[in-house]
């Protein structure tokens, strides 16, 4: 009884002695703010940022900072080391505070409301996780980004900005954002205006080493968790009773408390992960994945819902939500299969979307095309989530319906065609006819023109749906800046590229001799550089000396998700009908004979076999920094063309050298001919002076 009251008395000691010290060190480090923001109406941590939702609040934000904008914030800036862990960042929420580091990137984002800036930092201490501060204001002439990248890997890269980046701002909550593979969570602030100082000098080779009073408040830290565990051990050893389980318990206590320090918090399980990723919460998800829901093609009230759902699924489908993510929390079907290969599944082999699916479940689709129809959007829809319309697609899928919504059209090109694509399950609607179908969200509905080769192989004809080639002397002649500008882009290697090429390179690969079109003759080099405008994917055939051999690693892990191809060559080639100008090939596999060399006096004889894709302007070898800059007349137009390497010459032997120099021959020559002349012009010159 004595030793239990001692213990009662001792563990009250302890828990208020931390709880005091845990108070004073939160006070010193973050101010409490005087405005009145109502935090517990604040969205929770790990939702994306939505400005339909999150901007009253952002709004309240940045009213509270207007009000105090005199106030001095907390002395000490804020600390990744203390964004970490969660009930920490809880106890800063709404609390003004100094954010100060390295800018990463800025965006301009606009709003009904007017703009604002999406930033990224790095911390000094910040080693693993960028933060976000929301801006209403830049500083006067400050140029933001034309693209947000903050993938955490790459955030110390070069290439990154590195500007002094420094801010008042009132924490709000961790947001969730699409880091590439998977979804993370970057505490989030919002600040009125921020400034953005350029370093002096060489610029910094890594983040700033924590502060003095970080590196205290973490031995303080460990030295609270060290006593802790030593009054533990004594605790013990003077009771049996607790001698074998305590120790163990509260080793499992410190663990925790070590690892829980360390993250934002647990990954996402999948309904918590397809929530995230759709834009809502998993007990909507769950309501609206479950039983008969009206189509979206409809204006009733509880159409809302599901619409606004579907909406945000479709934006994240079509430029947030990865590839390689979905293939991570796909289907296992889904993952042992690259996309490109879609088509190639045999019927029975597709996803069944039509039992026992899941929010979880992503997959493929394939049928015949029996209904299109698009769905206008309208006001703040089309503001917040960038389309025009969407389309809602019914496909007949092995005698059965399915409903297909797509934030993109299909090319719209005539012929026999088959549809398919992969998508996320999204509950069930009844069809025109009445019928009970799955419903998929998906990016776009792929297209496979049968009867071509690409087609037969598995080509995604929609991925060229913003694809096209010009004239050669389109640009000298075309006035109109904005269409100067498309043509220019087409010169160049852009993300318009970025899935048609990997696409062909893909279905390249999956054919085992390049096909052409029936009665298709390929035309000869000269005309891919003089009318290049009427062969884009058309067959080409030609035998030409290989100068240069590049193997190019593919960084984009998006497109090896879709289409498998992790690694090319570029092939640059000179023919007989090439006049000195190179022809640049692609393909999948070098055959043998072949390796990759840059050596001058490289020159190896092949034959190829492929299509055309497009033509290419580069300079030096390398492409403009630009969309605006426009080529010059000394800039180098390359055809490109998608193919294989059909043959490798064996390498030729050179000549054996003549033992005698070719101008010793000639000089010879000249002198015998000479003495030719002479002879015979001799006997005429004496016999006229006799």
């Amino acid at each position: 009884m004595i030793f239990n009251r001692s213990l009662q008395k001792k563990g009250a000691i302890f828990v208020a002695l931390f709880a005091t010290l845990a108070t004073i060190g939160t006070t010193a480090l973050f101010a409490a703010s005087e405005s009145e923001l109502d935090v517990k109406t604040w969205p929770s941590d790990g939702f994306p940022l939505l400005w339909s939702r999150d901007a009253p609040h952002i709004e309240a934000i940045w009213s509270a900072l207007e009000a105090e904008r005199d106030r001095e914030p907390s002395a000490e800036p804020v600390s990744d080391f203390y964004l970490r862990a969660s009930d920490r960042r809880k106890k800063l929420k709404g609390r003004s505070t100094l954010v100060e580091g390295r800018l990463l990137r800025a965006v301009r984002r606009e709003t009904s409301a007017g703009a604002f800036f999406d930033v990224w930092v790095m911390l000094p201490d910040g080693d693993r996780l960028p933060i976000r501060v929301i801006s209403r204001a830049a500083p006067e002439g400050f140029r933001p980004d034309d693209a947000l990248e903050n993938d955490p890997e790459a955030a110390k890269n070069p290439k990154y900005r590195r500007e002094r980046f420094s801010a008042k701002a009132i924490y709000y909550r961790a947001t969730a954002y699409d880091a590439g593979d998977d979804f993370l969570a970057a505490p989030t602030f919002v600040a009125l205006d921020f400034r953005a100082v350029a370093p002096k000098g060489a610029p910094e080779s890594g983040p700033k080493k924590p502060s003095a009073i970080v590196w205290l408040a973490r031995l303080g830290v460990v030295a609270l968790l060290g006593a802790f565990w030593l009054l533990a051990r004594r605790l013990a050893k003077k009771s049996r009773s607790v001698r074998s389980s305590l120790p163990k318990k509260i080793a499992i206590f410190l663990v925790a408390a070590s690892v829980g320090s360390l993250g934002l918090g647990e990954e996402p399980t999948d309904e918590e992960f397809w929530a995230l990723a759709l834009g809502t919460t998993p007990e909507k998800l769950a309501l609206e994945t479950t039983g008969e829901r009206p189509s979206l093609l409809g204006d009733a009230p509880e159409v809302a819902n599901r619409r606004a759902i579907a909406l945000s699924a479709l934006e994240r489908l079509s430029g947030l939500l990865s590839i390689s993510a979905l293939k991570e929390r796909g289907d296992n079907r889904f993952k042992e299969t690259t996309l490109g290969e879609r088509f190639a599944l045999a019927p029975k082999a597709r996803v069944d979307f039509f039992g026992g699916a899941t929010p979880s479940r992503v997959g493929y689709f394939t049928g015949e095309l029996a209904r299109d129809d698009a769905i206008s959007l309208e006001g703040a829809e089309k503001e917040r989530f960038g389309f025009d319309a969407i389309r809602r697609f019914e496909l007949i899928a092995d005698g059965a319906p399915l409903v297909v919504y797509a934030a993109l059209p299909t090319t719209g090109a005539r012929g026999a065609r088959e549809y398919g694509g992969f998508g996320v399950y999204f509950g069930r609607e009844r069809t025109e006819s009445g019928e009970s179908a799955p419903v998929v969200l998906a990016k776009r509905l792929a297209e496979r023109a049968l009867g071509t080769p690409l087609g037969n192989a598995g080509f995604d004809a929609a991925s060229t749906r913003d694809s096209r080639v010009y004239p050669v002397k389109a640009l000298e002649r075309e006035k109109d800046p904005k269409k100067r500008k498309r043509i220019a882009r087409s010169l160049r290697w852009t993300s318009l590229d970025r899935e048609p090429f990997y696409e062909a390179l893909a279905a390249v690969k999956r054919q085992k001799k390049i096909e052409f079109a029936k009665g298709e003759e390929p035309p000869s080099e000269v005309e891919f550089f003089l009318r290049p405008e009427r062969y884009f994917l058309k067959g080409a055939r030609f035998t030409g000396r290989a100068r240069r051999v590049v193997a190019t690693e593919v960084a984009d892990p998006d497109a090896i998700a879709a289409t498998g191809i992790a690694k090319y060559y570029q092939l640059y080639v000179y023919t007989n009908d090439s006049q000195g100008n190179p022809l640049v090939l692609c393909v999948p596999d070098l055959p043998k004979g072949l390796t990759p060399s840059v050596d001058k006096k490289y020159d190896r004889r092949v034959d190829f076999s492929g299509y055309f894709y497009k033509t290419w302007a580069y300079k030096n070898s390398e492409t403009p920094a630009s969309d605006e800059e426009e080529p010059k007349p000394n800039w180098t137009r390359a055809p490109v063309f998608v193919g294989k390497i059909t043959r490798v010459y064996p390498e030729e032997e050179p000549a054996p050298k003549s033992p005698v120099p070719p101008r010793a021959i000639f000089v010879s020559f000249a002198i015998l001919a000479l003495a030719w002349i002479v002879l015979r012009r001799a006997p005429k010159i004496l016999g006229a002076r006799r």
